[in-house]
């Protein structure tokens, strides 16, 4: 286990600021923000398994690398296959107890002692930049016209 977490430290580049060993273009951030955990996989980052067991099969339908700005592609291009900070996180899991069988062998999870590896992480600053722009573009028609913005648990935004 001390080996897998030495190994784990020193391959994943984390933390604020952090930049990775990944290096891509505009056309190459377009295929990823395109095809997701599946431009990793034709890279050699994952396998077809590892999709299987990824949420939408690590893949957004109807993902348009248009609707993103150039701004946000620029700052998500160097963060590229890096952890980040905050909650974003690497975690070592070993399996104690399997209570359902096959919903455990769905899942990938075979025997008690199997070791795992949770990763949750995000688009660090490629989401941030995104998120900016399309707030941007909800908050203006909203001055507008407040009455028409209403969250889902109904407040007028403002």
């Amino acid at each position: 286990m001390e080996e897998l977490l030495s190994l784990l430290f020193t391959n994943v580049p984390s933390g604020l600021g952090s930049t990775g060993k990944i290096k891509v273009g505009k056309k190459e951030m377009d295929d990823i923000l395109t095809n997701g955990a599946r431009w990793a996989v034709k890279q050699g980052f994952g396998t077809e398994d590892d999709l299987e067991v990824t949420e939408e099969r690590g893949r957004l339908q109807g993902a348009d690398p248009d609707t993103v700005s150039s701004k946000a592609k620029e700052r998500g291009s160097p963060q590229s296959g890096t952890l980040g900070s905050g909650n974003h996180f690497l975690e070592v899991q070993v399996v104690g107890d399997v209570y359902d069988q096959p919903a455990a062998r769905a899942m990938g999870v075979d025997d008690v002692g199997q070791v795992l590896l949770l990763i949750h992480t995000g688009s660090r600053g490629l989401a941030i930049r995104s998120a900016m722009t399309t707030s941007g573009h909800c908050v203006k028609p909203c001055s507008a016209t407040p009455s028409k913005c209403r969250t889902r648990a109904g407040p007028v935004l403002r």
